[in-house]
Order: structure tokens, then C-alpha cells, then sequence
């Protein structure tokens, strides 16, 4: 392309993801993305509407670089859930369900002591420990402060191991309240910092 020559829409559009992408993403992950839902809902019928609000949000998303609709639907999925569960007010908790799909006794006993966290402390959980948020991101996307993130996501942790007492949990407070180390035992893993 010559520098006086206008660039053809049809070279911007080549670089975004279309709807066939996003609905290969939808179809090749349902499995982990309707997961993501039902720990966050902790409700099957919630995962549910989530899971299909997602793919109407993914969908509508024009300016979505080719390369990232799995982390953009993702992100679709959670604040759609955000948006659902978190940010109604009066809303009461739906009924908790269980995880009805085959997998091992350990896999499922997580998914039923996440499950039975309070929902603002499950999404942070979820958020920060299983997705890769920063506390930062999160706090915004919760419409919350960084110390009640970091609150929340230590009473998680500390509920999870009450919960299931094959991990186990040490919070190490710093100078700071908000930047404690928190030393989870993961049986199979040992000790790790978070």
C-alpha cells in the first residue's frame, strides 16, 4: 500500500475475529466455559443463562483482535455472571447445586467447597486463584476496593480449607493489609505462595 492510498476496510476486518470464531471457541471449550459458570453461579440453571449470555455478548463484540476470542469469551462469561449474580441488589442466593459430571473425588469435592462460598467471595476465588485476574482488575470489574478483594479473597481461602481439610491454608500478613503471603498446601503439589 502506497502512502497516499487509503487502506481497504476489507484489510482492517481481516485482523478481527468474526462470529464463525467465536462460535469455534464456544463449541471447542463448552465443557471449561459452562465450568467457569457454574463456579461462579454455583447454580446450574444460572450457569446456564450465563453460558448463553456470554455467546450473545462474544457475538456482538466487533473489535475483537483474531487471536483472543477464547480470553474475550471468557470475559464475556464473567461479566455477564458479575452482572447477574453480584451486581443485583436484594437478589437472594439460588438454590446451590452439585456438580453432576464424572471426575475424580478430588475435583468434585473442590467444586462443592467453592460452591458453598458466599458468592461475592467465590467470584473473587474464581477471579484472582483460577482465571489469572489481577486484585486490581477484579476489584473493577466487582465495583469493589482493592482491600475488600483482598479481604475476600483471604476469607475464601481460609472457608475452602475448613471446607476441605486436605488443604490447607496459612495467611502471613506483611507491613501492608493488603499484600499478605498466603501459603496454600495442595496435596499433590506441596506448599506454593499466592
Amino acid at each position: 500500500m502506497s502512502r497516499n492510498s487509503k487502506p481497504h476496510v476489507r484489510e482492517f476486518r481481516d485482523n478481527y475475529a468474526t462470529c464463525t470464531d467465536f462460535c469455534e471457541v464456544f463449541r471447542r471449550n463448552t465443557t471449561h466455559l459452562y465450568l467457569l459458570a457454574f463456579l461462579l453461579t454455583a447454580n446450574h440453571q444460572e450457569a446456564q443463562e450465563c453460558f448463553v449470555g456470554a455467546i450473545d455478548k462474544a457475538l456482538a463484540g466487533r473489535n475483537v483482535f483474531k487471536g483472543w476470542e477464547e480470553s474475550w469469551s471468557k470475559r464475556c462469561l464473567i461479566e455477564h455472571a458479575i452482572g447477574a449474580i453480584t451486581l443485583q441488589p436484594g437478589r437472594r442466593e439460588a438454590r446451590r447445586d452439585v456438580w453432576f459430571q464424572d471426575g475424580e473425588i478430588g475435583f468434585r469435592t473442590f467444586l462443592d467447597a467453592v460452591t458453598q462460598l458466599k458468592s461475592a467471595e467465590r467470584f473473587v476465588f474464581v477471579m484472582t486463584e483460577l482465571e489469572g485476574y489481577s486484585a486490581k482488575e477484579t476489584a473493577l470489574l466487582l465495583h469493589r476496593t482493592l482491600e475488600s478483594v483482598h479481604n475476600l479473597r483471604i476469607e475464601a481461602l481460609q472457608r475452602l480449607a475448613e471446607l476441605n481439610q486436605e488443604m490447607i491454608v496459612t495467611v502471613h500478613p506483611q507491613e501492608s493489609r493488603l499484600t499478605p503471603i498466603l501459603m496454600i498446601r495442595n496435596p499433590i503439589s506441596g506448599f506454593q505462595d499466592v
